[in-house]
């Protein structure tokens, strides 16, 4: 291409292409608007968690009255250091909230039920789902410790509606990836 074309093709691109636009994404300074409905979002990360690494690792959100309101897990939980995204995960209403969460030491395949036998690394933090980023989501961020908890204190708490399994087929595509299925109540929002 000849230099008086090459410029002829540039000034012609210029003026096609009004103000910054054409080379400015503007929309990576908005923040996304908080969620206005009956839930909050959670982001949970976790960090040095280096001997959990291939245990399956749970969450829980329990509200006031000792119910699991939103639960999630993570088979196996992967890396060292992880984050989980949860839309929706905090109710506004049944509060005060924790978060209970554990990883199963022992491989038992899910929480030990009794301090006897208790193998599993748990803790438990408080949530306060009026406290959010700028996104609207409430961003916990952990660093591994050994001041672990008794997630059954004062008593084990109770499930929301009724056992559930889904059953995957064909799924070949998607080995090694994480997927998230979320199960709800539609009259709860």
């Amino acid at each position: 291409m000849s230099p008086r074309l090459t410029l002829s093709f540039g000034a012609l691109l210029a003026l096609a292409t009004t103000s910054c636009f054409a080379v400015t994404d503007l929309d990576r300074f908005q923040t996304r608007a908080g969620r206005t409905g009956n839930f909050v979002d959670l982001r949970l990360t976790v960090r040095g968690m280096k001997s959990h690494v291939n245990e399956l690792f749970e969450y829980r959100i329990v509200d006031g009255t000792n119910t699991i309101q939103s639960r999630g897990f993570i088979t196996p939980l992967g890396g060292v250091d992880a984050t989980v995204f949860v839309p929706g995960a905090i109710p506004k209403l049944n509060g005060p909230f924790r978060l209970d969460f554990y990883a199963d030491h022992d491989s038992s395949g899910g929480y030990d039920k009794t301090p006897a036998t208790q193998g599993d690394h748990a803790w438990r933090l408080p949530l306060d789902e009026t406290k959010t980023n700028a996104e609207g989501v409430v961003d916990i961020v952990f660093d591994h410790n050994t001041s672990f908890s008794y997630l059954n204190d004062p008593a084990e708490p109770k499930e929301v509606g009724q056992p559930f399994v889904m059953k995957f087929t064909n799924m070949g595509g998607l080995i090694g990836r994480r997927i998230q299925v979320r199960v709800a109540d539609a009259s709860s929002g």
